[in-house]
């Protein structure tokens, strides 16, 4: 996160060129006091200038410029105002259109050899909040790093409750790790329920970090009669055990936008969903 910065908003006039308006960005100015947070946390800044410099993707904050002065570091950002995606239930619509923005931006990163390592919900934020159908960025790729085809990282870094097995069994691990980060928040958001961990003293728990650790999980809530088998398929493919097996970013995206999306804009589809459901009734009880 953004610890040891602080965060000030800024307006900024854009010339707008279609109808001679002036739209304002705000951006966000990201102060660092150099000599006030420790090593490892200026590294990781270092790191995420670094990697931040280097992508210029839609669904990925954009660092603009970065100053440095008398131990100070400025980072001048894009700003996101609608915050960090809330854990919450999300219906399928939304999920798959924010899922699907979240392969987008990890198709291009990988393909640059670039790996997020810390992918999860606080770090996937909303252009607006009141959208039902938001634009998201990935922030926060201080842990990011870029590596080779054939290398494998064994630092155990992440969170908790998006961690692959691989990472924290410390066999050393890919970019896969993050589809599995991507599986987990995909189950999440349509569940409102963790699939393997969600806290710290869990990992301290040897039962559940084996369970982890085999990768085994469960559409057991009674929530999951509800949703497609698109969505199971997506998520079971993304969770697998071994990091060859599980879908890389591009083909899940591709089933994401060959099955899965069109799969819920399919009447037969839509009857399930009570909202949907009951909007239908209404509609033909206004048109008697």
């Amino acid at each position: 996160g953004g610890g040891g910065g602080a965060c000030n908003c800024l307006n900024h006039t854009m010339h707008n060129g279609h109808n001679g308006l002036h739209q304002p960005r705000r951006y966000a100015m990201k102060t660092i006091f150099t000599n006030r947070v420790n090593k490892n946390l200026i590294q990781e800044i270092r790191n995420e200038i670094e990697i931040l410099r280097n992508l210029d993707h839609p669904n990925i904050i954009q660092l603009l410029e970065v100053y440095e002065y008398r131990k100070r570091i400025y980072m001048l950002m894009e700003l996101c105002e609608g915050g960090a995606l809330p854990i919450k239930c999300y219906t399928e619509l939304q999920t798959s259109h924010i899922i699907a923005q979240i392969l987008r931006a990890l198709v291009y990163m990988h393909k640059q050899n670039i790996m997020h390592r810390d992918l999860k919900m606080e770090n996937i934020v909303v252009e607006n909040a009141e959208e039902e159908f938001p634009t998201i960025k990935l922030i926060d790729f201080g842990l990011s790093q870029v590596f080779t085809d054939s290398e494998k990282i064994r630092a155990v870094c992440g969170t908790v409750y998006t961690i692959a097995p691989e990472v924290i069994s410390g066999e050393g691990y890919t970019a896969q790790a993050d589809m599995w980060s991507c599986g987990v928040i995909a189950y999440l958001m349509l569940s409102n329920e963790f699939p393997f961990l969600q806290t710290e003293t869990e990992l301290r728990d040897p039962v559940q970090k084996e369970r982890l650790k085999r990768g085994k999980f469960y559409f057991s809530s009674p929530i999951w009669q509800r949703i497609s088998k698109e969505a199971k398929t997506f998520i079971a493919n993304t969770l697998r055990r071994k990091p060859s097996d599980r879908w890389g970013a591009r083909q899940a995206l591709a089933y994401l936008e060959r099955s899965w999306a069109p799969r819920l804009r399919r009447p037969s589809f839509l009857d399930l969903q009570p909202s949907a459901a009951s909007r239908l009734r209404l509609m033909d009880a206004s048109a008697e």
